[in-house]
């Protein structure tokens, strides 16, 4: 796709003369980055004449145990083969690190490579795909609709709908955009999804019993399968042709459940108990149809239905060097399916009884407990190793450092992390963030206040109380981790709720922050924010 790239420099700029803003937010996204966008994965994908062996990139590694960035060692030996703006800007491209990629190249509108699918015919309980294929710069975000109607949490270039029912049954259309300028959002062409119902039973060869009579009497709505909420009502339908007086008798699980003359089947107050399958036979006097069976599930949300999840690892354990007596911390997280199981290893062997998400040396006595630290994450579907933290003991940092003495009257602190944004895509660090600064602040005996994903009003609601803990000789620390942006010198932070094509009203002023702050005359005002602002 770099052929439309329109370069913010001569791509043919060697990387080692990129301005050094640009530069230090590469090595930070390389350094902190998840398996796929760090500094290692980055290296596996040079090509001739700028690949590295395997051995010089574990040489670069070690740097780490020096207080050395790897990262820059790497700028600096690819500066020196003639790695350019150009080469760079192809790697970013392929890992889809669109932040410093949109540093060096400019606005690019969407382009719809390849449309959806104009018409699809399918039968019930199958699966369905529809795929847009596009490229832009920001890269697309994606929300599909049904007619009018978002469909929730489709915000991916592919919309699957797995077991496919009637009521599934429409026009769907995807929304494109990568700019907050309502003007530049795209539509894909629509399509067309028909679902038709099979009129013969599967599991049953009696489907219309009863004589030539049934043959011109058959089902022309069979109940359809449903996920309803513990303690919701339900109601399940079957019309039968014709108007002769019939009786409806309902079955579940193969046994009995009622007999009405009515075409539906109504239950107020759905409990576990009504789990399982339900078919209904319609009989007269001259009749006999059976309908297709339909599957009831309860759960205790509605549409909270479990998907099988490998376990993915959101937080690596990280290298450090620690002082003989001190303490060393290693963590590890993960998201997937529950349970989510936890060993450590030191070494390539088992630590007995460590498994939890974080494994914790105190008072550190011997440098036998240097070592390479892992951690083996596993569900019921999959298990997967972290990367490797060297556990450096320095005998040498033992000596006391006198240190001036303050005093506060309180410290408090409040994070916020936003990441499922409706009208963005989703963000993985600020979940473990929130965690790490909530134990580091903690450690420092703040008031810590952890939320996540708040709305607009939510988010003023936490200032506004937040600052109320605020007065004279207080610490105060404000700290945000999610999507913001720059608008006439003032920075704005994007809350979860904010629409497509948001603008400064949707969002949190950080001036705001700052002035309630202020306006309490606290002894220390922190705002950190970790946001990508752009103008």
């Amino acid at each position: 796709m770099n052929k439309f790239f329109r370069y913010r420099q001569d791509p043919k700029t060697n990387i080692r003369d990129v301005s050094s803003a640009i530069m230090l937010d590469l090595r930070r996204q390389l350094e902190t980055g998840p398996n796929d966008k760090n500094w290692r994965a980055f290296a596996a994908r040079l090509k001739r004449p700028y690949m590295f062996s395997q051995i010089e990139i574990e040489k670069i590694a070690l740097l780490i145990h020096s207080s050395k960035s790897p990262v820059d060692q790497l700028i600096l030996e690819l500066g020196g083969k003639g790695f350019c703006v150009k080469d760079l800007a192809e790697i970013l491209l392929e890992m889809k690190m669109e932040k410093t990629l949109f540093d060096l190249v400019e606005y690019i509108p969407i382009k719809i490579i390849k449309q959806p699918t104009s018409y699809i015919e399918v039968g019930e309980n199958k699966t369905i795909k529809l795929s847009v294929e596009a490229f832009g710069l920001p890269f697309p975000r994606y929300q599909w609709f049904k007619g009018d109607d978002e469909v929730p949490g489709a915000m991916e270039a592919t919309l699957q709908i797995d077991d496919i029912r009637y009521e599934d049954e429409g026009t769907y259309c995807c929304r494109l955009h990568n700019s907050r300028d309502p003007a530049l959002v795209t539509f894909t062409t629509e399509s067309e999804v028909k679902v038709h119902l099979k009129l013969t039973n599967n599991d049953d060869d009696d489907l219309g019993k009863g004589g030539s009579v049934g043959l011109h009497h058959h089902i022309i709505n069979h109940p359809r399968s449903m996920t309803v909420g513990l303690g919701s009502s339900f109601t399940l339908v079957c019309e039968v042709s014709g108007n002769q007086p019939v009786q409806y008798i309902w079955y579940h699980n193969q046994e009995f459940f009622t007999e009405t003359s009515l075409p539906y089947l109504k239950v107020d107050n759905a409990t576990e108990y009504h789990n399982g399958h339900f078919h209904c036979v319609v009989k007269s006097s001259f009749f006999e149809v059976k309908s297709k069976k339909a599957t009831l599930r309860v759960t205790v949300h509605h549409n909270s239905i479990s998907k099988a999840i490998s376990p993915e690892i959101i937080t690596q354990p990280k290298s450090c060097i620690v002082a003989m007596g001190g303490v060393a911390l290693f963590c590890c997280e993960a998201m997937g399916s529950r349970p989510i199981n936890y060993q450590w290893f030191k070494d390539s062997e088992l630590l007995p009884g460590s498994i939890t998400s974080e494994y914790k040396i105190r008072n550190i006595t011997s440098v036998q407990q240097e070592g390479l630290y892992q951690c083996l994450i596993s569900n019921a579907y999959a298990s997967k190793l972290s990367q490797g933290a060297f556990l450096k003991i320095n005998s040498c940092l033992n000596e006391p450092v006198i240190s001036p003495h303050y005093t506060a009257a309180d410290k408090v602190a409040l994070l916020i992390g936003n990441y499922e944004y409706r009208c963005e895509n989703r963000l993985n660090a600020p979940k473990a963030d929130i965690s790490n600064l909530s134990e580091i602040f903690c450690n420092l005996n703040f008031k810590v206040v952890s939320l996540l994903n708040l709305t607009l009003i939510e988010m003023k609601n936490a200032v506004d109380n937040f600052c109320e803990l605020l007065g004279p000789g207080v610490y105060g620390v404000f700290y945000f981790c999610g999507h913001g942006f720059e608008e006439n010198k003032s920075c704005y932070l994007v809350p979860e709720d904010a629409p497509t094509g948001y603008v400064n009203s949707h969002c949190l002023c950080v001036d705001y922050v700052q002035n309630k702050m202020q306006k309490q005359g606290t002894e220390v005002s922190c705002l950190i924010l970790d946001v990508c602002r752009t103008a």
